[in-house]
């Protein structure tokens, strides 16, 4: 049995929203989670970016300086090293999300940022799956963000007929360790100042294998093609509008992502 578990560093509106995670074996929880919590002791959880900011609960170790965060990240990424069977990331360029969607009605078509890196994600494990002849599907986690983003991830799914996804807190301890890989990526992808904070980890995190998908124009454009014949073909769901697939309610269309 294997599960996925994904997280997202960012926001919608920054440059780029980044989603990262990890497939572990879960007949064997207890070994990570037990290696987990010593690496990130004396902490109880980890999430990193309060962590490194010194905020949300986070605000007691801020004497303790940059180094000793930066060794706690780095145990903690030597546990995922160790653990799981591959990590991932994709980056999605916001711009050019913004640009196919006000051209071709991506966001409502397709996906929402957020929907979209969720789906982009079953297409990353189903890859490594089918390269290590994992027979069935690889259970899916995701951060349990806000209702909206639940619902779509969760039509996005049916659509696809993809078996459903499981949205739980970030006390799950993997999921904080598919936190701690989306900065990384994200910062590194940005080429931010900041990413020195992580570097030690990343530098642990690549003892793994890993895939790295940046998402922009030219790949959004890509899977427009595959995908807009699909759309034209296949019945809608249930909604008012034919061709909008993704609504609040069956009264109500998702508002376009701008």
């Amino acid at each position: 049995m294997y599960t996925a578990y994904f997280d997202e560093s960012g926001h919608e509106n920054d440059p780029m929203f980044t989603f990262g995670g990890l497939v572990l074996n879960v007949e064997h929880p207890a070994a990570f989670e037990t290696e987990w919590l010593a690496a990130i002791a004396p902490l109880k959880e980890l999430h990193t970016t309060p962590f490194l900011r010194g905020d949300e609960g986070f605000k007691q170790w801020n004497s303790e300086g940059l180094g000793w965060k930066q060794e706690i990240l780095s145990r903690a990424a030597r546990v995922i090293a160790k653990r799981s069977f591959q990590t991932f990331s994709t980056t999605l360029d916001m711009d050019d999300f913004s640009a196919i969607s006000a051209e071709q009605h991506f966001d409502l078509k397709v996906a929402h940022p957020y929907a979209f890196c969720a789906r982009y994600s079953v297409v990353q494990v189903g890859h490594w799956s089918g390269r290590n002849s994992i027979p069935g599907r690889v259970k899916m986690v995701f951060e349990n963000r806000n209702k909206r983003d639940r619902l779509e991830v969760a039509r996005v799914f049916a659509r696809d007929h993809l078996d459903a996804p499981a949205f739980e807190g970030k006390n799950v301890l993997p999921l904080q360790a598919a936190d701690l890989i989306a900065v990384i990526y994200a910062r590194r992808s940005m080429k931010k100042d900041n990413f020195i904070q992580v570097q030690p980890a990343y530098a642990e995190l690549n003892q793994t294998l890993h895939t790295n998908d940046n998402v922009g124009r030219s790949g959004l454009r890509s899977i427009w093609n595959r995908v807009n014949p699909l759309i034209i073909e296949r019945p809608t769901p249930a909604g008012e509008t034919p061709g909008v697939y993704f609504e609040t309610n069956l009264t109500a269309k998702r508002k376009p992502f701008r």
